[in-house]
């Protein structure tokens, strides 16, 4: 549910005021947890922001992976990292309309990437109701600006992973 707020029809205030509103309102009793790809040269990064928890995960990728592989990591990873929390709303932001699509797709049967089938399996197996949001990047919402952040530095310095 994007609430239609695109970059080229809205400003920046007009924006942030949405996207405020549909959190205090839509998720406000949901853990919100940002998530971001990021690759820059050689180098390919995937973090995980959880504000309320003030939890940070930077997670250094394969430089095979294009920029779109990252942010599907980075929404799996923020799957897996939730899952064992007693926290049971949770929503998970992405800046990336193409990794909200590519999981629309697979929820209408369309055969998706291992990783997109991965995290559509554990959306439905679980108990919690996990929303995947789609928020506009580079507008200057705090939480989406820091989690972009983690990831550009994720890429040069995270931990390691087998991706």
């Amino acid at each position: 549910d994007n609430e239609n707020y695109s970059k080229k029809t809205c400003n920046a205030a007009v924006i942030h005021q949405g996207i405020n509103r549909m959190f205090v309102t839509k998720y406000k009793d949901c853990l919100a947890v940002f998530t971001d790809g990021s690759k820059c040269n050689e180098n390919v990064g995937a973090a995980v922001y959880i504000p309320s928890l003030q939890i940070e995960h930077k997670f250094k990728l394969s430089q095979y992976m294009s920029s779109y592989s990252a942010e599907i990591y980075a929404i799996y990873l923020a799957v897996e990292f939730v899952l064992p929390l007693n926290e049971v709303s949770i929503v998970i932001c992405t800046d990336s309309l193409s990794a909200i699509m590519a999981l629309e797709n697979c929820s209408k049967g369309h055969k998706e990437n291992g990783i997109i089938m991965m995290i559509f399996k554990l959306l439905v197996e679980t108990q919690k109701r996990i929303y995947i949001q789609w928020i506009p990047g580079h507008i200057g919402i705090h939480y989406n600006e820091r989690v972009d952040k983690l990831a550009k530095e994720a890429a040069n310095d995270g931990v390691e992973t087998q991706y």
